[in-house]
Parts: C-alpha cells; structure tokens; sequence
C-alpha cells in the first residue's frame, strides 16, 4: 500500500480550502434543519423517529472535524 495519501502532494491535489469547507458547512446545516422538522411532524402524527433532534448535529459536528483534516494548510508570508 502507498503512502502517497499521507504526501504534501495529495493534500494540494485534493485537500479542501475554507470555501470549500463552508459550502459543505452550509448544506449540511440546512438538512439538520429539515431532519429537526421532519422529526418534530412525525412526533406530532404520534410517530416516533429512531433519530433523536441532536444526532444530526452531533453527526454535523463529527463530518466537520474531519473535513477540517483535510484543509490545505494556510499559506502565510512573513514581513521582510
């Protein structure tokens, strides 16, 4: 098995930038709100769901964390 993944190459050829990390960000806050809905009107019919309110967050937080692996180290220049 390679190590090319662990390279300084892959992490430019395909780590994630802030914006890329922000868009995922996004999208995954806006089905957190939808999951939280849907649960609250199953709740109302009587329904019980197999997914708590928290575990789309929880599951938010744990893709975040690890997308934040994978973010291209900032580039910083230095005064002269």
């Amino acid at each position: 098995m390679s190590d090319y993944r662990f390279t300084q190459e892959y992490l430019d050829r395909f780590g994630l930038n802030k914006a890329d990390l922000y868009l995922i960000d996004v999208a995954l806050q806006v089905y957190t709100k939808q999951a939280n809905r849907e649960i609250d009107e199953a709740e109302a019919k009587g329904n019980r769901s197999i997914f708590g309110k928290g575990f789309f967050e929880q599951r938010r937080e744990d893709v975040l964390m690890k997308l934040e692996m994978w973010l291209k180290p900032e580039v910083v220049y230095e005064e002269e």
